[in-house]
């Protein structure tokens, strides 16, 4: 529902950002609390084991509702390859899973400043962060930059 209200947004910018918050919001609703949290933490885990069963689990849970937010993505980015959208979109959800399995890091390293633990601030500054990413050039070569082995 979330991502059917964000897709009719008229501006593009404005659009990749609802969409993106689409993504966001109920991961760290649900991260709240005890039960929620634990789930994440379990999520966050099983994508790191790599074992069949869990690659398994984790396709068949989620790998039509990420389609359907790379598709998303996409009409908006026309410009960018799917591929590129693919890695970016799975970039963003190991920022995703970071930021709700250990808010405490950013409250930190932050001085108290921050609290990580906010989720209003988390998604805002997760949105935030990742249509930047999402926005960038397709790559650092394509921008006529070279990060190693010679000029940048």
């Amino acid at each position: 529902a979330l991502l059917a209200r964000a897709r009719r947004v008229d501006d593009p910018r404005r659009r990749l950002r609802h969409i993106l918050r689409a993504y966001v919001e109920p991961c760290v609703d649900a991260s709240k609390g005890g039960g929620g949290a634990r789930f994440t933490r379990l999520r966050a885990v099983m994508s790191a084991e790599g074992n069949p069963q869990s690659r398994e689990i984790i396709a068949r849970t989620f790998d039509e509702t990420s389609r359907a937010f790379i598709d998303s993505i996409a009409e908006i980015l026309p410009q960018l390859p799917r591929g590129t959208i693919v890695w970016r979109s799975h970039f963003l959800l190991g920022s995703l899973y970071y930021t709700l399995i250990n808010p405490e890091r950013v409250t930190r390293l932050s001085d108290g400043a921050v609290d990580g633990a906010d989720p209003e601030d988390s998604i805002r500054q997760l949105v935030a962060a990742l249509a930047a990413a999402l926005e960038a050039p397709a790559s650092d070569e394509a921008a006529g930059e070279q990060i190693m082995g010679g000029t940048t």
